[in-house]
Parts: structure tokens; C-alpha cells; sequence
């Protein structure tokens, strides 16, 4: 296939556009993630609070409490990270091929890269809730009756 130069320059002006837009809806994308991420921390933190106030009461030591809140944190965060990154391919996908065109046709190429990120958001976001509840419950003072 020979193009003309006016159709490659047309083509290369069509790819930085899609390029442009496709950047802009990434950085929308994490940044409602990362809004969301921390508006369910503050809830979460916000309720675990009472419960490992309650544990240690109860008698549970401070690493006892921790492995209760990792695996809890886990537990909430994993399934909209998991559904998220699923849906959001899928989600991709059909847009692409709607774009695409005969003479304009896009590829999928990254959707690794965009896993990859998602388990990292996932670590990030259960690390990042853990400080904050270990922070918050440190200041606890825990009074025991004898």
C-alpha cells in the first residue's frame, strides 16, 4: 500500500489526537480511583477503628489487631480492584473497536501494564489504609478492668 504524504500527515494527526485523548481519560481514570480509594479508607478506617478498639480491649495484642485489619482491609479492597480492572478491559475493548475504522484501526497493546497497575493501586491502597488505622489506633488509650 503507497500513501500519499498528505495521508500519512493526516493519519500521524489523527494518532497524536487519540494518543492526547486516551492520556486524558487515563489521568480522569486515576484520579476518580485515587478519590475513591480514599473516601473508602476514611470509611473504613473510620469503622475498624471500633473494632480493634474493641479486640483490644478484649485482650488481643497490637500484632493480632494488625493481622485482623490486614486481612479485613484485604478482604474489602480486593473485589472492586479485581471487578475494576476487568471491566475497565472489557470497558476498553469494545471502545477500540468502536473507534476503529477500515482505514483506522486501533490495537490494544498495554492492557498488561494496566494489571500490573491495579495490583499495585491494590497494595498501595491497603498499605496506605493500614498506616492510617495503625496511626489512629496507636493514640488509643485502652483501659482494662483487673
Amino acid at each position: 500500500i503507497i500513501y500519499k504524504a498528505e495521508e500519512k500527515q493526516e493519519y500521524n494527526t489523527h494518532t497524536k489526537s487519540v494518543r492526547g485523548i486516551s492520556r486524558i481519560l487515563e489521568i480522569i481514570s486515576f484520579t476518580a480511583v485515587f478519590l475513591s480509594l480514599k473516601n473508602i479508607k476514611e470509611h473504613s478506617v473510620f469503622i475498624m477503628e471500633k473494632d480493634i478498639e474493641i479486640l483490644r480491649k478484649l485482650g488481643c495484642s497490637k500484632k493480632r489487631t494488625g493481622e485482623y485489619a490486614l486481612k479485613k482491609i484485604s478482604a474489602a479492597f480486593m473485589p472492586g480492584i479485581v471487578t475494576g480492572i476487568l471491566c475497565g478491559t472489557l470497558t476498553g475493548k469494545f471502545i477500540l473497536k468502536i473507534l476503529s475504522t477500515d482505514s483506522f484501526y486501533f490495537t490494544p497493546g498495554r492492557v498488561f501494564i494496566y494489571w500490573i497497575a491495579g495490583a499495585f493501586v491494590f497494595v498501595l491502597s491497603v498499605v496506605w489504609t493500614c498506616i492510617s488505622l495503625a496511626k489512629k489506633t496507636e493514640k488509643m488509650r485502652i483501659i482494662t478492668c483487673k
